[in-house]
């Protein structure tokens, strides 16, 4: 059983930084890993249950339909997740932070399987204004992953051309952005993505 650390580099190609985080655990059997990576990936589309893998201490994630309201089931491309974050709310978000799912990604080749979900920073469906509600710019994206290899299953997340979102117009709210993207940034997104990719395997 192996946990990998969270690591982030500047990326070469962008204005923004890369952030990931990853956690993989090897069984005993192929029997078994292939049930914890069922399991792994029940909990990945059970998107409103994430808190409850990672702590209070963290940010709340609440599915929701193209219109903001809550809904049950699993994610699926076009829905939405409404973040509470510890601390100061986005002001176009009613206090929460907005992300649209974009894309939901399934790869299988020999003994090599993978299931992922890919979200960027969009508007508040719940308001007419059509500025990016999130402490990241609208060009920023997070990829949560579950991939099986062999005996080894692994839980990823990726986050790409991260930098804060100075869209909105109010100098608060940019003061905001700019606070809480570089605190997430440097400190609270390394630690909430390991402790979800801990959680999404079943580790402490």
């Amino acid at each position: 059983m192996k946990n990998q650390d969270v690591s982030h580099r500047v990326s070469p190609t962008t204005k923004g930084i890369t952030i990931s985080a990853q956690t993989s655990v090897e069984l005993t059997s192929a029997s078994e890993s292939r049930r914890l990576f069922e399991l792994a990936k029940g909990r990945l589309f059970d998107v409103s249950s994430w808190q409850s893998m990672t702590g209070t201490f963290y940010a709340n994630f609440e599915l929701t339909n193209a219109f903001g309201h809550p809904i049950t089931g699993d994610a699926s491309e076009n829905n939405l997740f409404r973040i509470d974050i510890p601390g100061p709310g986005s002001v176009e978000g009613r206090g929460h932070d907005w992300v649209l799912i974009e894309k939901i990604t399934h790869q299988a080749q020999g003994e090599y399987e993978s299931i992922s979900i890919t979200v960027r920073p969009c508007p508040n469906p719940m308001s007419q204004d059509e500025t990016t509600a999130h402490f990241y710019h609208q060009l920023a994206s997070s990829t949560f992953s579950i991939a099986i290899q062999d005996l080894k299953v692994t839980a990823s997340v990726v986050d790409q051309q991260v930098r804060p979102n100075m869209e909105p117009k109010p100098i608060l709210a940019k003061l905001r952005n700019a606070l809480v993207g570089l605190g997430g940034m440097i400190l609270f997104s390394k630690m909430q993505w390991k402790s979800l990719t801990k959680g999404l395997l079943g580790q402490p």
